[in-house]
């Protein structure tokens, strides 16, 4: 996700997506709105979002420390701990979505 930055606005609008200086009408909080009811609906799921490219909008620096508390306060409990950096997608997938996961088909 590329996620830009808008330090005029505040609440959801400050993080939007955004590709380079195109600026979409979804915001952070919206994408990760319909990530946390996905994951709800599919608890077994492993989810993978992968954030780069992070823009300001206008002339003032990327607040990425409020993009950290926005992760945090809209996911909550489905952010993975620090400590899961040495984590398998084994140990990701038996210890966050638990060991019934279904086994795939070769």
């Amino acid at each position: 996700m590329r996620i830009g930055y808008q330090s005029g606005q505040s609440g959801d609008a400050k993080y939007i997506l955004c590709h380079e200086t195109w600026r979409s009408n979804v915001t952070l909080a919206s994408a990760l709105q319909q990530v946390s009811t996905f994951s709800e609906a599919h608890p077994q799921e492993l989810i993978v979002l992968d954030f780069h490219r992070f823009n300001s909008m206008n002339k003032d620096a990327f607040d990425l420390a409020g993009l950290i508390q926005t992760l945090k306060q809209q996911l909550g409990t489905r952010l993975l701990p620090p400590s899961a950096r040495s984590w398998t997608l084994g140990e990701i997938s038996q210890r966050c979505c638990g060991a019934s996961r279904p086994q795939s088909r070769p």
